[in-house]
């Protein structure tokens, strides 16, 4: 891995901007992130606030990068093959787990995962692929201890395309409908040697 290892949570439906399904976190994917939030406060309380070898500060810091498939998205009722409506599918997806991970109790974040909040804002807003949010969530295991979550943005949707972690096809007659689900994904890296044993451990007899 470029950094640290990379955990994906998907959506096995395909965006419904309608209801925010596949963009929103449902009771499905809010489980998976309550296990892995507990996971990730368990290794947090034994290594401590260690120096993060990426950021040069105490600060523990994940990497959340959303992606989508080529598939169309339907908006009120029209089914629209658009590469910037894939791209936002992306960033939307992304935000919505970097919230939830920070702080899934957070008011303030709520509205980026919620399935109820989630289905209005994207359809209110510009289709344009663009950033969502900018600055990192900061997050907080039981105990206390400070986490960032840094959400990835793409810019463009050329940029989404070719991150992709697998090749769909193309639209309309080229799309690989069972290579979608590798698409439509978001991955939460985490910090080079997270929650494994120290330099000095490993050594040891």
């Amino acid at each position: 891995m470029r950094s640290g290892a990379v955990f994906s949570l998907a959506h096995v439906e395909d965006a419904q901007p309608q209801n925010g399904e596949g963009i929103c976190l449902g009771v499905p994917q809010q489980e998976w992130l309550k296990e892995f939030r507990a996971a990730i406060a368990n290794c947090m309380e034994e290594q401590g606030k260690s120096t993060s070898e990426e950021s040069g500060t105490n600060d523990i810091k994940f990497n959340v990068t959303g992606y989508a498939s080529i598939a169309p998205v339907r908006i009120g009722g029209e089914i629209r093959k658009s590469p910037d409506l894939n791209c936002k599918v992306a960033n939307w997806r992304a935000a919505a787990v970097g919230a939830f991970l920070a702080n899934p109790d957070a008011k303030e974040y709520e509205k980026r995962w919620s399935c109820e909040h989630v289905g209005n804002d994207f359809n209110n807003a510009p289709i344009e692929c663009g950033e969502l949010t900018k600055e990192p969530y900061e997050g907080k295991d039981p105990q206390g201890n400070r986490f960032l979550v840094d959400v990835h943005q793409w810019s463009t949707p050329d940029q989404m395309a070719k991150g992709k972690p697998a090749d769909d096809g193309t639209m309309p007659d080229g799309r690989r409908f069972d290579v979608e689900i590798l698409n439509r994904v978001v991955h939460i890296e985490v910090p080079k040697n997270f929650c494994r044993p120290s330099a000095r451990s490993e050594s040891s007899p």
